[in-house]
């Protein structure tokens, strides 16, 4: 798997080529920088591919991507969920993807 981009800690949790994962579907965590949220936001698949997760990885295999976020207003501050009042900022978005759906956790430290 080519990770372009070492600042997206690019990790495949399970799937072909994880020992003793190989028979379970591809799953991928990555991190995303907050100024990368619009790029990512803009086009998931493209951003997800530019850092070695796409369809021969068995990650948007019809071409389209769903983002969730855990939450609009809490953010993970390295031991609890604290509420942001107008929104959050996140320091820091780790990622989870498989499939077609990618779910994030934005953090309020650096990791």
């Amino acid at each position: 798997m080519a990770n372009n981009n070492p600042e997206s800690n690019v990790v495949q949790l399970a799937g072909p080529g994880v020992p003793g994962m190989e028979g379970d579907a591809p799953l991928f965590h990555y991190d995303v920088p907050p100024e990368d949220l619009p790029t990512l936001l803009a086009d998931p698949v493209k951003y997800l591919e530019q850092r070695g997760m796409g369809r021969e990885q068995g990650i948007a295999p019809d071409g389209r991507m769903d983002i969730l976020f855990t939450s609009a207003n809490r953010v993970w501050d390295g031991s609890q969920w604290t509420d942001e009042d107008g929104g959050i900022e996140p320091r820091h978005v780790c990622c989870y993807v498989t499939d077609c759906q990618s779910v994030c956790v934005p953090h309020s430290h650096k990791q």
